[in-house]
């Protein structure tokens, strides 16, 4: 109940003294309950998970409700926000429901916050804007927390994510072909794609060992089509015929020229 009255002190037109109250309370909260989470035995977690401990399994969900309820768009609260989904982390590793919020949430909290890149003013687009101000530099940290929260998210449990790889893949490509992704969060979110991809897989030197074990098989076809996505802009703007004449002029200015020059949002 405090934190929607927090939002609701937090709320657009709200006096700066108000606003300032809400976000120390917020940090306390969410400071709080990543103490919390993160002192609960494994154990206790998994039993919650499954259902055989209602009154921990009650409270976790309460506390998860009102976080997927949560609606800011102001860069430190979304940064605090971020950080409290992400403390669900071992809850979702032991099994919770929950799993598929929190992801969507955070995807959510990243997009719509929106910042201004250089196109804004003729510039790239996709990059900075030729001089960020501290709104600009703000929203940036916010999205790029919660691109981290997810990647962290995915390295505590990974294999729970694995299934739902596919509309993580295909959820992150929509983004960014609608322009809602920056090439840094880009490359975040492609990161978490692939610790997904890789969860599960042992380690091998050995190229043959794919053949005899279909499982790594699969992880390394998985692995395969995340870094294939991941390195499509570069296939683009490098493998095409525009390319090849800098590379093969011998003229080095002319190379760094060209595959120093920023991609687009387009490729």
């Amino acid at each position: 109940g405090k934190l929607l009255q927090l939002q609701t002190a937090a709320a657009p037109g709200t006096p700066e003294a108000a606003v300032s109250h809400a976000y120390q309370h917020f940090q306390a909260s969410v400071e709080f309950v990543e103490s919390v989470h993160g002192s609960l035995p494994f154990a206790r977690l998994q039993a919650a998970a499954s259902g055989s401990n209602p009154t921990l399994a009650a409270s976790l969900g309460a506390t998860a409700k009102t976080l997927l309820a949560i609606k800011w768009t102001e860069p430190w609260l979304a940064s605090l926000h971020a950080r409290a989904l992400e403390s669900f982390g071992r809850y979702l590793r032991a099994g919770s429901p929950l799993l598929i919020s929190v992801v969507s949430k955070l995807f959510e909290d990243i997009v719509q916050m929106e910042m201004r890149s250089a196109a804004d003013s003729g510039g790239v687009p996709g990059l900075p804007p030729p001089f960020p101000d501290l709104a600009w530099r703000a929203c940036f940290g916010a999205r790029q927390r919660c691109c981290t929260a997810m990647l962290n998210t995915a390295a505590t449990c990974p294999l729970q994510l694995q299934v739902h790889l596919k509309d993580l893949e295909t959820q992150v490509a929509t983004l960014w072909a609608q322009g809602q992704l920056r090439h840094g969060e880009r490359n975040s979110l492609g990161e978490m794609l692939l610790a997904v991809a890789s969860a599960g897989s042992p380690e091998t030197r050995n190229a043959m060992s794919a053949v005899a074990d279909p499982a790594l098989a699969a992880s390394l076809a998985r692995q395969k089509e995340v870094v294939d996505w991941m390195m499509s802009s570069l296939h683009v703007a490098w493998g095409g015929g525009a390319s090849m004449p800098p590379y093969a002029s011998g003229d080095v200015g002319a190379f760094l020229t060209h595959f120093c020059a920023p991609l687009d949002d387009a490729s």
